[in-house]
């Protein structure tokens, strides 16, 4: 039974919403003079909350639909569905290199690492995003088999003339001889995707050692580590969101059975990310929060009651430390 295409449309319209909210708060957040201690990392997390919202809203447009077949699967944008055919084919290349943006994670830890230099970040991943539309682009020029037209028949005809804009991704022809075409692109894209999440993975262990052999004053070390913990998050979310996604879509046909609907599932999985992703690193890093409690508090009227608060509290810690002091002396 297919996902109702209303089912797909709240949950990706919900997403946008959201992402719209949180990365535009996020954006202001970077703006605000309490951020500016961040550096270029402001400009980093500037530059991927606009790529969230743009995905988001692309994803609500798009609306992608997956289905899984035997040795293959078929996926379509349904708001693309029916236009013209070159730039059906444009849009469906775009949706797979919007799809793998968010592995574009290497230049960030690389940057904490060795210092690399933003504008070398944007060649990497201008280069990265290429060469996975130059895949996505020989595959979608593949012919397709007939085996998804009757599970297209819930939002097409394969048939009609002009065909609707699928991008079928098979490995198996009719006579059941390998597309190696096919087979190489797939195979390059994840390990595109692995080579990242790898290098990642070895960053992340090199910048916890330097962490405990580097001596940093205090507050530079605690905003150091904040960040960190942020960039692991943008590292951990698309694993989850995105690399495991994309790995049952790719890796579940090869069992020869149809599993269908589960893509949808997938994908739905994967249009969350940028709802998610500004939201968590908000969370993450304390400058942010303070300033949205500030704003809060600004807003209701209550920001005498919380500067009231605060000075109580730094008093007893004052008096706290004080009678430490005396007792320590006394001994």
């Amino acid at each position: 039974m297919a996902i109702p295409i209303i089912v797909h449309k709240v949950i990706l319209y919900s997403s946008a919403v959201v992402s719209v909210f949180g990365n535009g708060l996020l954006l202001l957040l970077l703006a605000h003079r309490n951020s500016h201690v961040l550096g270029k990392y402001r400009v980093l997390l500037a530059m991927f909350a606009l790529t969230d919202i743009a995905i988001s809203l692309f994803d609500a447009w798009f609306i992608p639909i997956f289905l899984l077949g035997e040795y293959g699967y078929v996926f379509f944008g349904y708001g693309s569905l029916f236009l013209e055919q070159t730039l059906g084919k444009i849009v469906n290349v775009t949706y797979c290199s919007s799809f793998f943006v968010p592995f574009i994670l290497l230049p960030r830890f690389l940057q904490q690492h060795f210092g690399i230099f933003i504008f070398i970040s944007f060649i990497y991943s201008t280069a990265y995003v290429a060469a996975i539309a130059y895949i996505a682009y020989t595959i979608c020029g593949q012919k397709a088999t007939d085996q998804f037209s009757y599970v297209m028949m819930d939002y097409a005809n394969m048939s009609a003339i002009p065909a609707p804009n699928a991008f079928p991704v098979e490995y198996i022809d009719e006579i059941g001889s390998l597309r190696t075409v096919i087979v190489i692109g797939v195979f390059t894209s994840g390990v595109l995707c692995g080579k990242s999440i790898i290098v990642c993975g070895v960053c992340i262990v090199k910048i916890l050692h330097s962490f405990k052999t580097r001596v940093l004053e205090i507050r530079t070390r605690h905003l150091q580590i904040q960040l960190f913990r942020a960039l692991i998050i943008q590292f951990i979310i698309p694993v989850i969101f995105y690399f495991v996604p994309f790995c049952i879509i790719v890796g579940a046909p090869l069992a020869g059975v149809s599993f269908g609907q589960l893509g949808n599932v997938c994908s739905i999985t994967s249009s969350v990310f940028p709802a998610i992703d500004p939201l968590l690193i908000i969370v993450s890093i304390s400058r942010f929060r303070h300033t949205v409690l500030d704003w809060f508090y600004r807003a209701t009227g209550r920001k005498a009651q919380r500067n009231e608060k605060k000075t109580k509290e730094m008093s007893r810690i004052h008096t706290s430390m004080v009678a430490q002091k005396r007792t320590a002396t006394l001994d």
